[in-house]
């Protein structure tokens, strides 16, 4: 079952925020794991509602929210790993 990839407003601002490098990095580490996201993405510790996920792409961290009636992975935060957990939590 292969998921899609969508942008909250905080994903997208995150995201045009990062390095180009990093920025393309990123979306083929999501385009990777579209046929089956369970196998590559840990859930963060702590309640958080909707359930978050995150995944790792070098130093940086893609925070996630994975909606599983529409199939798809909501890109919710994205930063370097020093500064994404203060706004998340500790993953």
């Amino acid at each position: 079952m292969t998921y899609s990839i969508g942008f909250s407003k905080a994903g997208d601002r995150d995201i045009s925020k990062l390095p180009a490098d990093v920025t393309i990095r990123i979306i083929k580490a999501l385009e990777k794991i579209l046929d089956d996201p369970f196998v590559h993405i840990q859930k963060m510790k702590g309640d958080h509602a909707p359930p978050q996920y995150k995944i790792r792409v070098g130093e940086y961290r893609v925070i996630l929210i994975l909606d599983k009636s529409d199939n798809t992975l909501l890109v919710d935060g994205a930063g370097h790993r020093s500064t994404i957990y203060k706004r998340y939590g500790k993953g």
